[in-house]
């Protein structure tokens, strides 16, 4: 990323930070369930010390109020309990036992806090079928971490174990890492004054910058060079570091594992990356669209629909007009010149980030870098005004508006139609 392209990136991050982490952190006890318009208030305290095979499967932080037991079935996860334990103790030489595990419930991915008896504690994960792939999902969250830790000294807690293969003994893909030091930023936040507030800010961003700074061959997911993936000539390895390489895009987006969401793919075939272009990329966000359209004959299509839902010929118009105007808005030079492929956190709020107890102006630590990506710059910063201004050249509605004049059944007040700078 060239300097301009990071200052600009930068600036936005900066002001989205502090939005971000007011509107995230505002209560403690409500957050998103998923990443569509489904939303949920639960608390958040913690589980029983110990947990039965029961609990530990089910998910039990909250309810929907749409589609709830077919959500809740699709983060139901089974595994061999015992035989976590019995891994996450080999990896503890010390220790001889298992004093508590709180379980950790999130919108994508289930984490234990396992406690040992010599007091250490590692985390597990395990990734849900609403994340994605599990395979994809593990293999890139593992990578990237792995990646951001041998490249950056951007604080991230270590691996210690992972296996992205379900058939393992524990019965499902894991990761078991070092718990971050320190303590939740949601901790201390309301306690602190805003002078602090700004300085915590301003240290997320200075503690996160260098990930925005590497460079990628490619838009897509982060994986280990040796991963299997169907089309192995479409992955695009990394120059500077052989053991890597960008490969499909592990998001949700571009998967049928959305509840109440099926994929079709009746007009297109999956287009999941990675690509290695700005144009490859905008296709295949309009491939997504595609995806989720039943064909004709569908029975679905039979079914009563509500107004707001449109036909389906109205999908395939509105598809269609966004798949010939994408090739001619990325070509604006302001487009082309913040589309450098940039790694991100995908989710940075307050629960998110770990600061020093002591000193919360210190980062200690990020966490939870399930389906981080590579996406163009501007993926960071797309709230308006980032690229938007009142445009210079003359357009119907300035033109009446220096006439002095309004046209026919137009508003008092003439809204002057944003424009990319």
């Amino acid at each position: 990323m060239g300097p301009k392209s990071c200052a600009l990136f930068m600036c936005s991050f900066k002001r989205l930070s502090l939005k971000t982490i007011l509107r995230n952190g505002s209560s403690p006890h409500t957050f998103a369930a998923t990443r569509g318009v489904h939303q949920k208030i639960v608390s958040q305290s913690a589980m029983p010390q110990h947990l039965t095979s029961s609990t530990a499967f089910a998910y039990t932080a909250g309810r929907w109020l749409h589609l709830d037991k077919l959500q809740r079935d699709a983060r139901y996860l089974e595994f061999n309990l015992d035989c976590l334990y019995e891994r996450v103790l080999s990896l503890c030489p010390s220790a001889t036992s298992i004093k508590s595990c709180q379980k950790l419930e999130g919108g994508f991915s289930r984490a234990f806090v396992i406690t040992t008896n010599n007091g250490r504690q590692v985390v597990a994960k395990f990734p849900t079928s609403v994340a994605g792939p599990a395979r994809y999902v593990t293999n890139s969250e593992v990578a990237t971490i792995t990646y951001l830790r041998r490249h950056t000294k951007v604080p991230i807690p270590a691996i210690l174990d992972w296996c992205d293969d379900p058939m393992n003994p524990i019965g499902s893909a894991y990761i078991i890492m070092e718990h971050a030091g320190g303590v939740q930023l949601q901790e201390v936040w309301a306690d602190v004054p805003v002078h602090v507030k700004v300085k915590i800010v301003g240290a997320i961003c200075f503690s996160i910058l260098p990930i925005s700074q590497l460079d990628f061959p490619a838009y897509g997911s982060l994986y280990f060079a040796d991963t299997a993936f169907p089309d192995a000539d479409s992955m695009q390895r990394i120059d500077t570091d052989d053991q890597f390489c960008i490969g499909p895009h592990c998001r949700s987006t571009y998967w049928d594992c959305n509840v109440g969401e099926q994929r079709y793919y009746a007009f297109k075939k999956p287009n999941r990356g990675p690509w290695p272009d700005l144009s490859s990329y905008a296709s295949a966000l309009i491939d997504v669209g595609f995806s989720r359209l039943p064909p004709a004959d569908h029975p679905n299509l039979q079914l009563p629909q509500a107004s707001y839902q449109g036909s389906l010929n109205k999908h395939l118009e509105l598809l269609n007009v966004a798949q010939a105007s994408f090739p001619k808005l990325i070509q604006h030079p302001k487009i082309q010149s913040n589309a450098t492929p940039t790694l991100f956190h995908p989710d940075l709020h307050m629960r998110n980030i770990f600061v020093s107890k002591d000193d919360p102006t210190t980062v200690t630590g990020f966490i939870d870098w399930q389906c981080t990506s590579v996406e163009p710059s501007f993926y960071y910063a797309d709230d308006v005004p980032d690229f938007a201004m009142v445009p210079t050249e003359e357009t119907p509605e300035n033109a009446t508006e220096k006439a002095g004049g309004k046209s026919s059944g137009s508003p008092t007040t003439t809204t002057t139609v944003p424009s990319l700078r």
